[in-house]
């Protein structure tokens, strides 16, 4: 890991003051994507055209976006690609560099799922931008109203940049671990029943996240992926029944702090930074609480350890005890 953060250390100091991820894999779909057409994104319509993907060995794409309810009117315009990642089988996320009306220097993350046809009232298109802005699915504004998104597969020219090598897109994402049936109330004894510990993945659908979040599939992931923000807007909230839980996480020099809070009360303020890059670390736990449902949400406060460089927080997966 340490050498593939140094592979993409360059395009993270360019990603930083944005939301864009700052995971590190050298792994990238053989693939690209393109797409066009409109959202409705604060009752008013925004245009894109979008592509994505690695081609003659670099990245590759381009980015027109138009807000017609900002004002003025919103035009922004890729300049380049830094990155492309899979998400799943229909969905691909890429980083770049782009101008806002004209002016340089911003950054912008895309997300894209190609759900078939037709697109419209199917297909995903979500942006965020390095001055906060966010809209389409990210913001809840739904799939797109008009248009097509396209996911094609790879040929001759879809080589990977240096530093880089396919990714297998074949096996889809890890299930979600099923909710275990619950253990019938056992006979009271003078001996009290011994406590169970259920896995839950980050991407079970009892977590609910706010704000903008990248997925990473890896080997030695629990499930085999983690999220991932570092979007002062973005939540993770898992619903759960039981007497104590843990956050399992990811710690690495260029993880932030969080804050945890239990049933909606600040219970902890998380450090995930490290000097070097742990997977499936445990960073909170809490046990003792009442039998019965809970909730644990975990909130990015954007603020990092002064050792490290950077707030990302990552979920992995979650222990609970009941």
């Amino acid at each position: 890991m340490r050498n593939q953060f140094l592979i993409v250390f360059a395009a993270l100091l360019v990603l930083i003051a944005g939301p864009a991820g700052a995971w590190t894999t050298n792994e990238v779909p053989c693939d690209f994507v393109t797409g066009g057409g409109f959202i409705v994104h604060n009752g008013a319509h925004a245009n894109f055209g979008v592509g994505g993907g690695v081609k003659n060995g670099a990245f590759w794409g381009h980015l027109e976006y138009n807000d017609h309810g900002t004002t003025p009117p919103m035009k922004v315009h890729g300049t380049g690609v830094t990155s492309y990642f899979y998400i799943d089988a229909n969905t691909r996320y890429m980083q770049g560099t782009c101008t806002i009306n004209g002016v340089g220097g911003y950054t912008y993350e895309v997300k894209v799922t190609d759900n078939g046809e037709p697109g419209r009232d199917h297909d995903l298109f979500s942006i965020g931008l390095s001055t906060g802005y966010s809209a389409g699915a990210w913001s809840g504004d739904g799939p797109i109203q008009g248009g097509n998104i396209q996911l094609h597969k790879g040929n001759h020219s879809n080589t990977p940049p240096p530093g880089f090598t396919c990714q297998s897109t074949s096996n889809p994402s890890p299930a979600p671990t099923p909710t275990p049936t619950p253990t019938p109330t056992p006979t009271p004894t003078p001996t009290p029943p011994p406590s169970s510990t259920t896995r839950i993945e980050e991407s079970d659908p009892s977590v609910i996240y706010t704000g903008m979040w990248g997925s990473i599939s890896r080997g030695d992931l629990s499930g085999g992926s983690v999220k991932e923000s570092a979007d002062l807007l973005g939540t993770a909230t898992l619903v759960f029944s039981g007497t104590g839980v843990s956050w399992i996480s990811y710690t690495a020099p260029f993880n932030g702090i969080a804050q945890v809070y239990i049933d909606g009360s600040l219970n902890a303020t998380v450090d995930t930074y490290a000097p070097a890059e742990h997977a499936q670390a445990v960073v909170y736990a809490v046990t003792g609480l009442a039998a019965g449902p809970h909730t644990l949400t975990i909130k990015v406060t954007a603020t990092w350890n002064p050792s490290g460089c950077c707030s990302w927080i990552v979920v992995d997966a979650f222990d609970v005890t009941s």
